[in-house]
């Protein structure tokens, strides 16, 4: 039961993330920092959650874990 917890803190704190950094690019002015800001709410959830993609997906392939976390990682990716 704490896995599926931690799942739904990882996904909840990934979509705070987001919406912080996409609601502070609605309010700057046109210009580059804004595609910066946009880029910090789409590239730092993907690239945290992305790590345990990666790493699930070894465990999978490589045959070392009957029971893996594969699926919820993916799906807190997409």
């Amino acid at each position: 039961m704490g896995h599926f917890f931690f799942y739904l803190a990882i996904v909840a704190a990934c979509l705070l993330w987001s919406a912080v950094f996409t609601a502070a690019a609605a309010r700057t002015r046109p210009g580059w920092i804004r595609w910066v800001i946009l880029a910090m709410a789409v590239v730092v959830p993907g690239r945290s959650v992305g790590q345990g993609v990666w790493l699930t997906g070894l465990l999978v392939c490589g045959g070392k874990r009957l029971a893996s976390g594969f699926a919820p990682t993916l799906t807190a990716l997409l």
